[in-house]
Parts: C-alpha cells; sequence; structure tokens
C-alpha cells in the first residue's frame, strides 16, 4: 500500500508492506475486531530531519534510517 507521510513539514509517498493478522469477536454481541500491521522503511533525511549527535565512541545517536511499524485494530459491527 502506498500513502503519504508528513514529517517535518514535508510530505513523500512511503511504499507500506500491509499484512492481515487476523480477526476476533469481541465482548459486545455482533461486533468483531480486524487486525493489520503496516512497516515501511524511510530515510529520516529525506524529510528534512537531520539531528544527530555523535557519542564519544564515535558511534551516532540517531540513524537516518528508521523502521515504521504501525499495529492497527479496526472495529466490524454486523
Amino acid at each position: 500500500m502506498t500513502g503519504d507521510l508528513t514529517l517535518h513539514g514535508v510530505t513523500k509517498s512511503v511504499d507500506f508492506d500491509v499484512e492481515f493478522t487476523g480477526e476476533g469477536a469481541t465482548f459486545a454481541p455482533g461486533v468483531s475486531v480486524i487486525g493489520f500491521e503496516a512497516k515501511a522503511r524511510i530515510d529520516r533525511t529525506d524529510f528534512g530531519v537531520t539531528f544527530a549527535a555523535v557519542l564519544e565512541t564515535g558511534q551516532v545517536v540517531v540513524s537516518n534510517t528508521i523502521d515504521l511499524l504501525f499495529e492497527i485494530e479496526v472495529t466490524k459491527q454486523a
């Protein structure tokens, strides 16, 4: 799935891998929950986010590559 993501005032199209994670009943009669998981990897510098700090050991505090993970539950009513 492709969607627009806005960070730091910059909007870019991002491709998400979406997986259906299941469906289950709830305690309410006639109501069920559907689950999805969406994943994407972005480069934060593409969105103008450039903050970086280096530790005394030379390691970078924040990577430019960021993994996004969304776990989504949708209520389905009969």
